[in-house]
């Protein structure tokens, strides 16, 4: 009952702490904010987290293990065909992009906010990253593909680019037309 208890306090911590740096960014939220809206002591969230940089790299790691596992899911899900599934890529930014909560890639952005580059939330943000990159070769793999990774590359940068796209323009349009360079990346390799 404790450690379940102990996990719930954590995990209450980390959404609250999630929810306000994903909506006003890392900087302008401080401690006592995330204290006052998980309803936890502040002492209490420094047991659980020694600074507010760990709390940051815990949050990170928690958005990418959610980001990624609901990734693949939804891109499995539009499509068997392996083409179809790199397409797909796209068509699940578009989806993101049009829900409420969508800002911009939040690993670009803390990575933005955070100069150092010794911060452990910067090491999650690539670790990150990497992994979209494998989640991406593989599917380039399935597909057989030339070059399966610098497609995959090519992949994470038009996805990266419609994110940001889309976060200036308040508009899933980017990802449509990532998924345009990227159909023409498949019709014709090697470009």
């Amino acid at each position: 009952m404790l450690a379940t208890r102990t996990q719930q306090t954590r995990e209450r911590i980390l959404e609250a702490a999630e929810s306000l740096f994903c909506a006003r960014g890392i900087h302008s939220v401080g401690v006592d904010e995330v204290v006052s809206r998980s309803g936890v002591a502040k002492m209490t969230l420094y047991k659980h987290f020694e600074s507010k940089d760990t709390l940051v790299a815990a949050v990170m790691a928690r958005k990418a293990a959610s980001f990624e596992a609901w990734f693949a899911a939804e891109v499995a899900a539009r499509s068997a065909d392996p083409v179809g599934r790199l397409l797909a890529c796209f068509d699940v930014y578009a989806a993101w992009f049009e829900t409420p909560e969508f800002r911009g890639c939040p690993f670009i952005n803390a990575t933005a906010e955070l100069s150092d580059p010794a911060h452990p939330a910067r090491n999650v943000a690539m670790s990150h990253k990497r992994a979209m990159l494998e989640l991406l070769t593989e599917m380039c793999k399935a597909a057989r593909v030339q070059s399966p990774r610098q497609l995959a590359e090519q992949w994470l940068l038009l996805l990266d680019g419609a994110s940001a796209e889309a976060m200036l323009w308040q508009s899933p349009v980017p990802a449509a037309r990532a998924r345009q360079i990227a159909r023409a990346l498949l019709d014709h390799p090697g470009t």
